[in-house]
């Protein structure tokens, strides 16, 4: 049986949660971090989702979302997925990509979008 859909409502700042599968750490070193940072900026402006915040934790990662459009958590996230798999297999292999998600309700007032820069280093 198929999972229900996830109920969103646009405008409304959501508490995500994506973990690793089976618990595994999704980030091995500090390029994954930025790379799945990336990512996320890219596919929270593709889909017209607002980052109000985010936790990355080695084998989990928490946000507080409020999408502009109502599948736009579900798209940034599977789009996220699609990005972030396909290039965590090279030389910074991750065993365990983030793919569980959870999506909640938060009653915060929404706040502009904000980024932490990754420093790069050569």
């Amino acid at each position: 049986m198929p999972r229900k859909p996830r109920f969103t409502l646009a405008s409304i700042p959501q508490h995500v949660i994506q973990r690793g599968n089976n618990r595994k750490p999704c980030f091995l070193a500090e390029q994954d971090y930025c790379r799945y940072l990336d990512d996320l900026k890219t596919a929270a402006d593709k889909h017209q989702c607002r980052n109000h915040a985010y936790v990355l934790m080695t084998n989990h990662v928490y946000m507080l979302v409020t999408p502009m459009k109502e599948p736009g958590i579900g798209e940034m996230m599977q789009a996220l997925g699609r990005r972030y798999g396909i290039t965590s297999t090279g030389p910074i292999a991750v065993p365990a990509l983030c793919g569980k998600g959870v999506i909640r309700p938060a009653s915060l007032t929404p706040t502009p979008t904000c980024w932490s820069a990754c420093a790069t280093s050569n």
